[in-house]
């Protein structure tokens, strides 16, 4: 959203109808974007009248939209938001005419053949069984996104891997920001949770965040190369306890 509001391209947000925006507020005031080219349209990913008037007149559709969740208590939530809201997508943007719809999956949903030892996108998904709900949900959401392209739909679906990266920092007494957790997909998730539960900001930065997990160890301190960004990361960290009076 920043890089096509940077862009000066107009973007529609789908939001649902009491879902705060007080974080992408904050969000462009970081990055000193006005607001003017941003428009906000209530509805919801499972409610096809909503959709139908929050896609009028779109012609590029970036489907992020998503539960994450390994909880088996949450398959039915995981396949009604993940795979019947991606159908609704689908179905919407085929109907409206989108010129491009894509789509963010995840590394969950690529197959399990291996290939030179690996998994990549080009390996084959073999069956479903032994599989988590919501890498199962994220498959099946991609099966829809290809069903699109078969009914003419020009899509782009990426995998990314996710990535969280916990820095501790003590002013006046670190020399430099440390890591002091960081994991892959599951365990990145399980990083934010206990994060979310501790009221620890949650800042996405996914360049920095691979930077970190690949070339920083655990209880190692942040190198120069990197103090740059991630002051820019503390920095809205702070910005985001000074309005919330929390230091």
């Amino acid at each position: 959203m920043i890089e096509l509001l940077k862009k000066g391209e107009k973007v529609r947000v789908l939001k649902r109808r009491n879902a705060s925006t007080e974080a992408i507020g904050q969000l462009l005031a970081f990055h000193k974007i006005t607001p003017e080219n941003i428009e906000y349209a209530e509805g919801d990913i499972n409610d096809i009248v909503s959709l139908d008037d929050a896609l009028k007149g779109c012609h590029t559709v970036y489907h992020c939209a998503a539960m994450v969740s390994f909880h088996p208590a949450d398959a039915e939530a995981l396949f009604r938001i993940n795979i019947l809201g991606t159908k609704n997508m689908v179905d919407g943007a085929i109907n409206h005419g989108i010129k491009t719809f894509a789509y963010i999956s995840s590394t969950a949903a690529i197959g399990d053949q291996l290939i030179n030892g690996m998994q990549s996108e080009a390996s084959t998904w073999t069956d479903d069984k032994g599989k988590s709900h919501y890498r199962l949900s994220k498959h099946h959401a991609e099966r829809e996104v290809w069903r699109g392209a078969q009914e003419g739909l020009n899509v782009v679906i990426v995998n990314p891997t996710h990535f969280a990266v916990a820095l501790q920092y003590k002013s006046g007494d670190m020399n430099a920001p440390m890591v002091v957790a960081k994991g892959v997909d599951f365990l990145a998730q399980k990083i934010k949770e206990i994060a979310a539960i501790n009221d620890v900001p949650i800042i996405e930065n996914p360049p920095l965040a691979r930077e970190l997990y690949k070339f920083v160890d655990i209880d190692q301190e942040v190198p120069e190369r990197l103090f740059k960004a991630v002051a820019e990361v503390l920095a809205y960290v702070y910005s985001l306890k000074k309005k919330s009076n929390v230091y």
